[in-house]
């Protein structure tokens, strides 16, 4: 449902969470997407949506029905891996960034206003129900009207890391 937190308008962001995919290919997968979109249409306000396109792990800050936004991506078989990887997604002023095993690896900029007062969040779709997360595997949403820096986002990564290996054993 709508989360008024979420409401980012052009101040700063972060998106974290850890996902696995089939090695060997790069899905067609929606991860994250917030818009006020109802089944079968994109809605007419703002968008944020990570998602596999076959070829790039894509994040976009986007107006109503993608008529423009901003994109950053990382190359899909840096991402699909059949491995546990850690994703984050900030906006630090204008500067967008997207790391993956707390490693930056693409950036662009944006100032879009991204508050959306109607919007809903679908984690593993979107809303018109073209592209499931059926072969990723998703663990520990964070969204977040801060960013972390370089160095917290690495020891996020690095301090989570053992959970995501064969066998692990953590308690919480």
């Amino acid at each position: 449902p709508y989360n008024s937190g979420l409401d980012f308008g052009t101040g700063d962001l972060s998106i974290m969470f850890w996902f696995k995919t089939p090695s060997g290919s790069v899905p067609t997968e929606c991860l994250l997407h917030r818009g006020d979109g109802g089944t079968g249409t994109w809605g007419s306000g703002k968008i944020i949506q990570i998602e596999f396109n076959s070829t790039n792990l894509a994040a976009f800050l986007a107006e109503s029905a993608f008529s423009s936004f901003d994109t950053v991506a990382i190359t899909g078989t840096q991402a699909a891996t059949g491995q546990w990887m850690h994703y984050t997604l900030i906006r630090r002023g204008t500067f967008v960034g997207a790391y993956l095993n707390g490693e930056l690896k693409a950036s662009t900029s944006s100032s879009r206003n991204l508050s959306n007062t109607s919007a809903k969040t679908w984690i593993g779709e979107r809303p018109n129900s073209s592209r499931p997360a059926t072969t990723s595997s998703l663990a520990l949403f964070r969204m977040s009207a801060s960013a972390p820096s370089d160095e917290q986002i690495k020891k996020i990564y690095n301090d989570e890391k053992h959970l995501y290996q064969e066998n692990a054993k953590a308690t919480l």
